[in-house]
């Protein structure tokens, strides 16, 4: 998933290369290339939070199953 982010970041880079090179940068290719941009930044730091919390739960279970071991 985060190669795909990845491609369309460079993708839209390219795109606003492109544009910026030959006529300029308009309010609509403005729009068009920074929205995505922001949607793909937010969108990452949702991720980064649930994966966090994955983390966090999976340690709390490993340290139960190694109290669980060590008072045996």
């Amino acid at each position: 998933m985060f190669l795909l982010r990845l491609y369309l970041a460079v993708l839209t880079v390219a795109l606003l290369c492109a544009i910026s090179f030959t006529r300029g940068v308009g309010p609509i290719e403005g729009t068009v290339i920074v929205c995505p941009l922001l949607f793909m930044i937010f969108d990452m730091r949702v991720e980064l939070r649930e994966f966090k919390e994955l983390e966090r739960r999976f340690n709390n279970y490993l340290a139960l199953k190694n109290n669980y071991l060590a008072v045996k």
